[in-house]
């Protein structure tokens, strides 16, 4: 680690924390960013290749899992797609790398928490004033919003043309608020929570309104996903640590829900739908898509169709309900993290994909026990960081995003980094 550890320390920590920074700007942000942390972790591995010694399990087993996702392409219906999408799944591991090798909690967390946290708050507040007016502060129009003018407390009101749908903040027309709130926050939120016992009253006050707000944003936002993922984070916490609290937040939660609902059209509507597909999953536009997929990895059951080769395969089966309401095959991908990779890399695949995230897991809750120096605060975050990284891998039946996608995939190989670089304290190689 010596010899891989240079002056560039502030420079690559820095790079780090402002990372939320690039997702709100947009994929070709991401790209910048993922391929200038990727030449700087090689151009320091370089400096000091032993280093790799520290992550060997980590870095053969995706090794393994990387070069067949190359080997698969081959074989795919579009290759030129497969081979594309599978050769920049080495940008993310880097990034990964990056935040093992650089990242400082001892220096750092704390500016990371108060940047990251700055950049939740505005992004909630510009989210909400859309929610309430219909326009966010850059003039991002909310789903639906077709006024000129904007109107306050326009979502409560049943005024003519205009009607008030899922928000996007300042995604613009990306209706990926609720996700970058979510899976930027659930660290932070396992930070607030856990620190909360530490806090001064005005310390307290203070956690409680970012976790609110954050909270409420996520809820109004629209995105189903995105507030079951923040309702796991703090349900799981408190089960843990405080059955009491966990009672009074599942009580106020209930008592807010039922409050948006009844004075919320589109809120009311969103919840509606979600009851039904949880009543008739199959029949669901998401049952839809699952049952194409299935089908589909049933004629690719061992490489799978390559990367971003669902779709291309997926039109040539023969619909069994062409009346259907809901489309067959999704334009894009299975809308399942789990799903997606059974189709898109086979049965091979996902063994190889597992056996990299258990020596990882494995690693992590082996070692977590052992490590009696690190500050409480860098361990509630790296806690943050395991459970959207498990809940990303798991198994379920809750639509998602592309996982191979820079956007969404940089999400996984954030936390991924932050995990990792936990390891780091034990000075063991994993």
């Amino acid at each position: 680690m010596s010899k891989l550890y240079l002056n560039n320390e502030k420079i690559y920590n820095i790079l780090i924390i402002i990372f939320p920074l690039t997702l709100i700007i947009g994929s070709a942000a991401v790209n910048i960013f993922l391929i200038l942390v990727s030449l700087l972790t090689v151009y320091e591995i370089c400096k000091g290749f032993e280093v790799l010694k520290s992550i060997k399990t980590i870095f053969w087993t995706f090794s393994l899992f990387y070069i067949f996702l190359l080997i698969s392409s081959f074989y795919a219906e579009n290759f030129i797609e497969a081979f594309k999408a599978s050769f920049s799944q080495l940008r993310f591991f880097f990034f990964t790398i990056f935040i093992y090798f650089f990242f400082k909690p001892e220096k750092y967390l704390k500016l990371l928490i108060n940047f990251w946290t700055l950049i939740l708050v505005l992004v909630s507040l510009d989210t909400l004033l859309q929610f309430f007016t219909g326009i966010d502060i850059f003039g991002y129009k909310a789903e639906g919003y077709t006024l000129d003018k904007r109107t306050f407390l326009s979502p409560f009101l049943n005024l003519p043309n205009q009607y008030i749908g899922r928000l996007s903040g300042p995604f613009g027309d990306e209706l990926i608020i609720g996700a970058f709130l979510a899976k930027i926050s659930a660290p932070l939120i396992i930070y607030y929570l856990g620190m909360y016992k530490f806090y001064d009253l005005k310390d307290k006050t203070f956690a409680f309104l970012i976790l609110s707000l954050i909270f409420i944003t996520i809820l109004v936002s629209g995105e189903r996903t995105s507030f079951l993922i923040i309702s796991i984070c703090f349900i799981i916490f408190l089960l843990f640590k405080d059955i009491k609290k966990l009672f009074i937040f599942i009580l106020t939660l209930t008592i807010f829900i039922f409050l948006i609902y009844s004075s919320n059209n589109f809120f009311q509507q969103r919840a509606n739908e979600t009851l039904k597909i949880i009543k008739n999953i199959p029949q669901s536009s998401y049952g839809r898509i699952y049952h194409s997929s299935i089908n589909v990895w049933e004629k690719h059951k061992f490489i799978g169709t390559g990367l971003k080769n669902y779709h291309v395969n997926c039109i040539k089966l023969k619909d069994p309900n062409p009346n259907h309401l809901h489309k067959f095959c999704s334009p894009n991908h299975s809308h399942n993290f789990f799903l997606q990779i059974l189709v898109e890399t086979g049965i091979i695949g996902v063994l190889f994909f597992y056996i990299f995230m258990f020596s990882i897991i494995k690693s992590f809750f082996k070692k977590i026990l052992l490590i009696k120096t690190i500050d409480d605060k860098y361990k509630y975050f790296a806690c943050g960081s395991l459970f959207l990284v498990i809940y990303t891998v798991l198994p379920n039946l809750v639509p998602a995003g592309s996982f191979f996608t820079t956007w969404n995939g940089s999400f996984f190989w954030l936390h991924m980094g932050f995990i990792l670089n936990f390891f780091i304290k034990t000075n063991k190689a994993i």
